[in-house]
């Protein structure tokens, strides 16, 4: 992950007291690669290893919509959770490494 700042901006303020004053304010833009894996779970039930993702960031998306019949298990700890289960249809895990574990972003 990257970050990146643009220029900074000068904002014109006005105080109570009707003198102007400044305000400056910086923009970043944060730059993230995210590792999207989309399961056909139409099937059969489907595993993610964490072990083998490449990536920091890992979205995981039952791209089947049967994950509540052929559930995602994520071989792996994540938020102190062993094999967390993605068991709804059109389900997803997004979760990224913070360096020492995994943890959840967001999940539906």
């Amino acid at each position: 992950m990257s970050l990146s700042s643009h220029a900074p901006v000068q904002e014109p303020l006005t105080e109570k007291s009707g003198r102007p004053t400044r305000s400056w304010t910086l923009f970043f833009e944060r730059v993230m690669q995210v590792q999207l894996l989309e399961l056909d779970t139409t099937l059969a039930p489907k595993t993610v290893d964490l072990q083998t993702v490449t990536g920091r960031n890992v979205l995981i998306k039952d791209a089947g919509g049967l994950a509540g019949t052929n559930n995602i298990t994520v071989t792996g700890t994540v938020d102190g959770v062993v094999n967390p289960v993605i068991n709804t249809n059109y389900g997803s895990l997004w979760i990224y490494w913070n360096g020492s574990k995994w943890l959840t972003l967001v999940q539906s």
